[in-house]
């Protein structure tokens, strides 16, 4: 029992740190700038379900899903690096009403739930924990998991009193540059995998 518990462990702080939810909660915090709660709450919600069906997904059938069509997780990387680098310019040169009345809806899924509550790190750390210590065991690793990234970003709204509206928009347009920056890296990482 104690050997089960032990890689349960193993596997959760693994999914925990490819996962890594309080680095997705500033840009969260960014891209959902001037909704109201109601919109936020929806939101997350949405995230949140699109983030469990594709990491459960990923975990049951990833290899044999991905194998079939030709797609391989550097695929996965480029596609979500290019995503992130058009949300964040776009974010850039928007202004936050256009922001707030375009993409309210739009936001939720894409890129909040995939890629950056599950990016290519999740993915990989799933496929490969539920080849070594199997399919249930690695689910039930996940599930705390996605439970901690709905709790972060259902709080991460509490910061904005304390940074007030002109830091929040300050705060914002760097987290948008962070956003380009997590593409750019997400590209590059595959191209020097694929060249080196």
């Amino acid at each position: 029992m104690n050997a089960l518990a032990n890689e349960w462990w193993i596997a959760a702080i693994a999914i925990l740190v490819a996962m890594n939810p309080i680095s997705t909660a500033p840009i969260y915090l960014a891209m959902t700038d001037g909704m109201t709660n109601d919109q936020r709450r929806n939101l997350i919600r949405d995230a949140t379900v699109l983030a469990a069906v594709v990491s459960l997904a990923i975990c049951w059938i990833g290899n044999a899903m991905l194998s079939a069509i030709g797609v391989t997780i550097g695929d996965l990387r480029i596609a979500g690096g290019l995503t992130l680098i058009g949300l964040g310019f776009h974010d850039l040169v928007l202004s936050r009403q256009i922001r707030k009345t375009r993409h309210t809806v739009d936001i939720g899924a894409v890129p909040i739930g995939v890629p950056l509550m599950v990016g290519p790190a999740t993915m990989t750390t799933l496929m490969i924990g539920a080849e070594e210590g199997g399919y249930v065991l690695t689910t039930l690793a996940l599930l705390p998991n996605l439970a901690l990234s709905w709790f972060v970003m259902s709080n991460a709204h509490r910061m904005i009193p304390l940074i007030g509206d002109s830091g929040a928009k300050a705060f914002g347009k760097f987290m948008s540059l962070i956003l380009m920056a997590i593409g750019v890296a997400m590209v590059r990482a595959t191209v020097m995998t694929i060249v080196g």
